[in-house]
C-alpha cells in the first residue's frame, strides 16, 4: 500500500510540472509576440515617413539588371562586362552607384540611362582622369564629368534632357587618349559630333552608322586609321558636314548616297584610294568639297562639274590624271580651284574665265601644256594663280600681268616655268 501511495504521489507532481511546462511557454510566446510583433503602443506618436534614401540593396539589383541589358542586347561584350578595370564595367559602376538619380533611378535602357552609360563609356575609354579640363573632382571646371546631370558636362548639348551634341574639338580635344567607344551608337539623337586629339588611337566603330540622326560629323587630327564604314556616311538626308581631315583612315572612300543636304564634305589628308565617285555629282547642296592629300587615282568624273553651287574643289597631292573638263565653266559659284601635284594634262580650257568668282587657281606640278587662254585675264577677283612645272608654250597674256590683285609670292612661282618650256611674257 506505500507503494500504491509513492506512485499516486509521482504521477501527480508529473502532471505538475508539464503543467507548469506548457503554462511558461505560452506566457514566453505570449511575450515574444508583444514586444516584436504586436502592435505598437497606441498612446505613442506614429513614427515619420521614411526619411532616408534607399540602402545599397536595390542599388546592387540596378548594378546586376545593368549588366544583363547590356549582355542582352550586345551592347558590351561579357569579356568588357567582367573585367573590372574596363571602361564599360566602370560605366556601368558609375550609373549603377552614382547618386544623381538614385531617388528615381533611370530604368537599364531608358533614354537617360544609356547616355549616362555611353557617355560614361567614352570619358573612361578616352583617360578622362587626366584630360586636360573638367576631368572627375576638377575643382576649376563647372562642367565636370562623371557626377550630376550630364547635360552640364563640358561638351555635351542637350535638348529637353537628351544628348543632342559632343563637342571636342578645342584644345587639342581636351587631351583624349585612348579609343572610341562603340557605345557611343546608344546616343541615338545625337546630331553633331566634333572629335580631333592627337592621341585617339581606333578606327571608326561600324555601330556608329546606328545614330541616325547625325547632321555634322567632324573627325580631324588624329592618328585613327582604317576604313570609314558605308553606314555611317550613306543614306543621312539631314547630314550637312563631314570633315574627316587629317587623319589615317585608309581604303576605298564610302558611299554618299542620299545626301541631299551635304554642304560640306572634307577627306582631305588621308590615305584614301580609289577613284572619286560618280555618285558626288547627286550632291547638288554641295558647297565645298576637299579631297586633298590622299593616293586618289583616275580622272575627275564629269558628274563633279554639275555642282553648281560649288565654292571649293581642291583634289590636289593625289595621283589623278586626265583633262580639266571645259564642263568647268558650270560651276558658276567656284572661288578656290587646287588640282595641283597631280599628272593631269591638256590645255587649260578657256572656259575657265567665265568664274568671276575665282580668288584661287593653284595646278602646278602637272602636265598641262599648250597656250594659256586670254580669258584668265577676265578673272578680276583673282589673288593666286600658280601654274609652275608644266608644258605651257606661248606667250603670257598681257592682262594678266596687270592684275595686280595677284601676290608677289604667285607671280614668282607663275615665272618659274621649266628651263625647256617656250612661254615668254608679252609686253
Amino acid at each position: 500500500e506505500q507503494g500504491r501511495e509513492d506512485r499516486s504521489r509521482f504521477f501527480l507532481y508529473l502532471i505538475a510540472a508539464t503543467v507548469c511546462l506548457v503554462v511558461s511557454s505560452v506566457v514566453l510566446v505570449t511575450i515574444i509576440f508583444l514586444v516584436f510583433l504586436g502592435p505598437a503602443d497606441p498612446t505613442e506618436a506614429p513614427t515619420a515617413s521614411p526619411s532616408a534614401v534607399p540602402t545599397q540593396a536595390p542599388t546592387k539589383l540596378s548594378f546586376f539588371e545593368s549588366m544583363e541589358y547590356l549582355t542582352r542586347e550586345a551592347i558590351s561584350s561579357p569579356e568588357q562586362l567582367l573585367n573590372t578595370s574596363s571602361p564599360q564595367y566602370l560605366a556601368v559602376e558609375f550609373v549603377s552607384f552614382d547618386d544623381f538619380d538614385l531617388a528615381a533611378p533611370f530604368p537599364a535602357g531608358s533614354i537617360r540611362w544609356n547616355q549616362r552609360f555611353a557617355l560614361a563609356v567614352f570619358y573612361f575609354s578616352t583617360n578622362g582622369d587626366t584630360w586636360y579640363t573638367c576631368f572627375r573632382g576638377d575643382v576649376n571646371c563647372q562642367g565636370v564629368w562623371i557626377e550630376g546631370d550630364e547635360c552640364s558636362w563640358k561638351g555635351v548639348t542637350c535638348v529637353d534632357g537628351v544628348v543632342t551634341g559632343l563637342s571636342f574639338a578645342s584644345q587639342r580635344g581636351n587631351g583624349l587618349y585612348g579609343t572610341l567607344p562603340s557605345e557611343l551608337s546608344l546616343l541615338r539623337d545625337l546630331k553633331d559630333i566634333a572629335l580631333t586629339s592627337e592621341a585617339l588611337f581606333s578606327t571608326v566603330p561600324e555601330s556608329f552608322g546606328e545614330m541616325s540622326n547625325l547632321e555634322s560629323l567632324i573627325i580631324s587630327n588624329t592618328p585613327m586609321t582604317g576604313t570609314v564604314p558605308d553606314s555611317l556616311i550613306s543614306n543621312r538626308p539631314r547630314m550637312r558636314s563631314i570633315l574627316l581631315s587629317n587623319n589615317e583612315f585608309s581604303g576605298p572612300m564610302p558611299s554618299f548616297r542620299n545626301m541631299g543636304e551635304l554642304a560640306t564634305l572634307f577627306f582631305d589628308s588621308n590615305h584614301f584610294t580609289g577613284s572619286i565617285l560618280t555618285e558626288l555629282g547627286s550632291l547638288q547642296s554641295l558647297r565645298f568639297l576637299r579631297f586633298f592629300g590622299n593616293e586618289l587615282e583616275g580622272t575627275i568624273p564629269p558628274q563633279i562639274f554639275e555642282l553648281t553651287l560649288l565654292q571649293e574643289l581642291f583634289v590636289d597631292d593625289n595621283k589623278l590624271n586626265g583633262l580639266l573638263s571645259p564642263q568647268v565653266s558650270r560651276l558658276k559659284d567656284l572661288k578656290r580651284l587646287t588640282m595641283s601635284n597631280n599628272t593631269f594634262t591638256g590645255p587649260i580650257p578657256g572656259s575657265l574665265g567665265v568664274l568671276s568668282d575665282l580668288e584661287r587657281v593653284s595646278l602646278e606640278n602637272n602636265k598641262f601644256f599648250g597656250r594659256l587662254p586670254p580669258g584668265l585675264s577676265y578673272l578680276h577677283g583673282l589673288r593666286i594663280l600658280s601654274l609652275a612645272n608644266n608644258m605651257f608654250t606661248g606667250t603670257i597674256p598681257s592682262g594678266l600681268a596687270q592684275m595686280t590683285r595677284l601676290s608677289k609670292f604667285v607671280r614668282v612661282l607663275f615665272f618659274s616655268f621649266p628651263p625647256n618650256s617656250s612661254l615668254n611674257v608679252c609686253r
